[in-house]
């Protein structure tokens, strides 16, 4: 028996999953016995650059060399200062001041405390089939079944829209606005079954809680950084949402990090003073996600521009096979 979540592990092989993987470059893996596999799922998009990316690699190295003291808190981490820095200029709007965390569910609980303490009420409200983690907020906000079964969750005032139903937001939000304090939710579910809401969706969702009073959290753990063909879903929004999710791809494929971006009219210095983390504002983590913001945004943003072209080749050879075989 596997004691390493044995469970997971009987899983793995009944699925033919349970291949050794002893090496890996690019988009490469190799097994015990040299077998070579190519990665397309690339760790949920945690791995922007494959594996092993020399750039991250390389400022982890400089890093070492320098003797970086990795984590200090109480006191101030200059690594963790220029990333934030880095993330409030590349953020659309006014998006600047920055948690960090270390996952992408720690990121939704982040959130889930400031929007509370910011507006004295409870209510989050999310949608259907959307994926935030699997930590108790984060799974309550999941608005899937599946995953809550058994966890006692949802936990109390949790509640949930289809996705992509603007009249039924609003319908919500003409009755309840003053006990929801925030609306989260993906630009693309993907968990979900990699679903696109109507154009325009998002930004109205989020122009209609504004208009009520309610925050809105948009989740971009998974489209963020690139994977959408932007840099984020939401760059180019005229309404910002007031809260900014994002990890995964931001470590790098080499380090475990997540941000809460926040709207200076979403922030609240009583959280600021009650919420830490061990192990969040780490040297090594923050050094990682700088080097990862670089290579994205290098050659101004050539690798972006073409995740771009690829996504919207693949797309219609896609639904050129859809039309064939409907």
């Amino acid at each position: 028996m596997s004691l390493l979540n044995p469970a997971r592990n009987q899983l793995l092989e009944t699925f033919a999953l349970d291949a050794t993987l002893i090496r890996g470059s690019g988009a490469r893996l190799f097994d015990e016995q040299g077998e070579e596999y190519l990665d397309f799922l690339s760790q949920y998009g945690a791995l922007p650059f494959g594996h092993n990316p020399e750039r991250g690699w390389a400022a982890l190295s400089a890093a070492h060399q320098a003797q970086l003291p990795s984590m200090v808190q109480p006191m101030r981490s200059p690594e963790a200062e220029r990333l934030a820095r880095k993330l409030a200029e590349v953020t659309p709007g006014d998006l600047a001041i920055t948690t960090l965390t270390n996952s992408g569910a720690e990121t939704v609980e982040a959130a889930i405390k400031l929007v509370r303490i910011r507006t004295g009420r409870s209510v989050i409200l999310s949608t259907r089939n959307g994926f935030h983690g699997k930590t108790l907020g984060a799974l309550s906000a999941t608005g899937k079944p599946l995953y809550q079964q058994g966890f006692n969750a949802p936990a109390p005032d949790f509640d949930y829209l289809p996705f992509g139903d603007l009249a039924a937001l609003e319908a919500r939000l003409e009755a309840h606005a003053d006990l929801i304090a925030a609306f989260i939710l993906e630009p693309i579910q993907g968990e979900g079954g990699v679903v696109c809401p109507p154009e325009g969706y998002v930004e109205a969702a989020i122009a209609l809680c504004r208009q009520h009073g309610v925050l809105t959290i948009l989740d971009e753990i998974q489209t963020g950084l690139g994977r959408t063909g932007q840099l984020f879903a939401c760059s180019n929004f005229l309404d910002v949402p007031d809260m900014l999710l994002l990890s995964k791809a931001l470590g790098g494929g080499l380090m475990p990090i997540g941000a809460c971006i926040v709207r200076p009219s979403a922030w609240d210095d009583r959280f600021g003073r009650l919420h830490s983390s061990t192990f969040a504002n780490n040297a090594l983590a923050a050094t990682a996600a700088c080097a990862t913001l670089d290579q994205l945004l290098e050659d101004n943003g050539a690798l972006i521009r073409q995740v771009a072209e690829n996504g919207a080749y693949i797309r219609a050879r896609l639904e050129a096979l859809q039309r064939d075989y409907p």
